[in-house]
């Protein structure tokens, strides 16, 4: 699996490096991942390369507060993000969590033939 998301949240890299700096950094790894995903199509590998969500649960170090402003700057930077409540979080996966952040295409996997 590649995951295109930095290990380190992008409102908590913007707070080291500047929220422009911060915010091409994430861009550019997402638009990494989807240069290969685009080039493993074009080259026909036969891998079944897909995109695939990714979930980032409410916990100790990220809150709900945390995660409502890392889904703002997300939005900001042009990368899709929902922050979803209780409710959602467990309606959608089953997860009892205070919230969550979801994320489409945060990033892909691919079975080796």
């Amino acid at each position: 699996m590649i995951q295109h998301e930095i290990d380190i949240p992008l409102h908590v890299l913007a707070r080291k490096i500047g929220e422009e700096k911060a915010i091409r950094a994430w861009q550019r790894s997402r638009d990494a991942v989807r240069s290969l995903v685009d080039l493993v199509d074009s080259l026909g590998i036969g891998c079944s390369m897909q995109a695939k969500r990714t979930l980032y649960l409410a916990g100790d170090e990220l809150g709900p507060r945390s995660l409502k402003t890392e889904v703002r700057l997300r939005h900001k930077a042009g990368i899709e993000a929902r922050y979803l409540d209780r409710e959602t979080t467990g309606s959608e996966f089953g997860i009892d969590r205070r919230a969550s952040r979801a994320g489409h295409e945060g990033a892909c996997h691919w079975n080796v033939l």
